[in-house]
């Protein structure tokens, strides 16, 4: 294995580098790490045009009197599950009303705003009511 480690894992710098070799794997070990997270965003932007294509579509067929989720939309919620992250996939089924699709949707939409640090939770607000008065 190499000083920089599997795919996952990065190995534990060998003592008898010289200063040299130590900045140098530092500072591949920082384009990884720089790179992963670039990965991980570009991945979950696509995951959040996929919600937004779907709320949208959705919105849509409600405001033109459909309830209930076309099966011509199982495509777009097949490709939705490969876009997300395993935790955030679901069952995904047509038939079901619109409404429960859009609210499913949209707390999938706020998971995927948090991971990407445009969002935050109540807790990392400081609590309620932050307002100067």
């Amino acid at each position: 294995m190499t000083a920089l480690g599997g795919p996952h894992r990065l190995a534990p710098l060998p003592l008898a580098m010289n200063r040299f070799e130590r900045v140098a794997v530092d500072v591949a070990r920082d384009e990884i790490q720089r790179h992963r997270r670039s990965r991980t965003q570009a991945g979950l932007r696509h995951a959040l045009r996929c919600v937004d294509t779907l709320i949208a579509a959705l919105e849509e067929l409600h405001l033109a009197g459909r309830l209930k989720v076309p099966r011509s939309f199982q495509p777009q919620l097949d490709e939705l599950n490969r876009a997300l992250p395993p935790d955030l996939r679901h069952q995904w089924r047509t038939g079901v009303t619109i409404v429960h699709a859009a609210d499913h949707l949209f707390d999938i939409q706020e998971q995927v705003l948090r991971r990407m640090g445009v969002m935050r939770t109540p807790d990392d607000e400081g609590g309620e009511g932050d307002s100067a008065a």
